[in-house]
Order: structure tokens, then C-alpha cells, then sequence
């Protein structure tokens, strides 16, 4: 298990974050092995998508309730994590991306927006909540490592 503290707007997205990660961890438990297709990826996000619109449908049609939305939503994001992350062990070039050219433009595209910065190697930096400072591909490596022990210990 990974610790994972951040700051965010309101609790209603922490709250949010949370529902998801949630549902991520009982998705893996009911079905602990997904397809190593992007297409069929691809396409079990796009079935929940689908449940999210009917959902709405249903709400906009006066027989549905927030509470089923809510959850329809809950599951495609939590799919669209699975996605992502199983995605992450079929592209180990990923931990190198921040130091590449694209990678240090992205970066700075995402400091904008986070609280993040370059150090004066143009390397990304993330300050943890005890302060320490950890360059975002080492963060990426520890947790590359971290899954790496997860999908060997079953």
C-alpha cells in the first residue's frame, strides 16, 4: 500500500478522490486481471462511460436518482485509473519522460497549474507534506518499483 497526501480545492473533490481510489481497490479485488489489449481497455471505459450518459438520461427523465449517477461516474473514473495504470507497466520508458525535451515542456505546462517546480537543472521537482523535495522521476521510479513488488507478490 502506497501513501498518497495531497492538497486539493474543496473536500468535495477530496471526498471525490477518494470514492474513486475506493472503487479502484474493489474493482482489483473483483477482477484482479485485465486484458493487456488498449482496445478492449479502451472499450470497458467507454461501456461505463456509456452507463454515465444513461444514467443522466434517466436522472434528466425523472426515473433516475443522483446516487446511481454518482456511482456511474465513480466507476468510469475508477476504470480510467485502471486503464492508466496498467498502461504504466507496458511503458517503462516513462520514468525517464521528464528529463527528455517534450517531458521538461510538459512539466512546465503542469507547474502552472500544480505546486510544483524546476530546479536549476530544469528537472521537475515535488515537495512532499514533511518538505522534502523529490525529483518527479525518482518519484516515478519509486513507484514503478512499488508496483513491481505488487505484481510479483501477487
Amino acid at each position: 500500500m502506497t501513501e498518497l497526501n495531497l492538497r486539493v480545492t474543496s473536500p468535495e473533490i477530496a471526498a471525490a478522490i477518494v470514492s474513486v481510489l475506493q472503487e479502484v481497490n474493489r474493482a482489483e479485488k473483483k477482477h484482479p486481471v485485465w486484458t493487456k489489449d488498449n482496445v478492449k481497455r479502451a472499450a470497458i471505459v467507454l461501456e461505463e462511460a456509456g452507463e454515465v450518459i444513461r444514467e443522466a438520461n434517466r436522472l434528466d427523465e425523472g426515473v433516475g436518482c443522483l446516487k446511481a449517477l454518482r456511482m456511474e461516474i465513480i466507476q468510469t473514473a475508477a476504470t480510467c485509473f485502471r486503464m492508466l495504470n496498467e498502461m504504466s507497466k507496458d511503458e517503462p520508458d516513462i520514468i525517464g519522460y521528464f528529463d527528455s525535451p517534450q517531458g521538461k515542456d510538459d512539466a512546465k505546462n503542469f507547474l502552472i497549474e500544480e505546486e510544483m517546480q524546476l530546479n536549476e537543472h530544469g528537472q521537475c521537482i515535488v515537495s512532499t507534506p514533511d518538505g522534502t523535495d523529490i525529483n518527479l522521476n525518482t518519484l516515478l521510479q519509486m513507484y514503478a518499483d512499488i508496483r513491481l513488488k505488487e505484481v510479483k507478490n501477487g
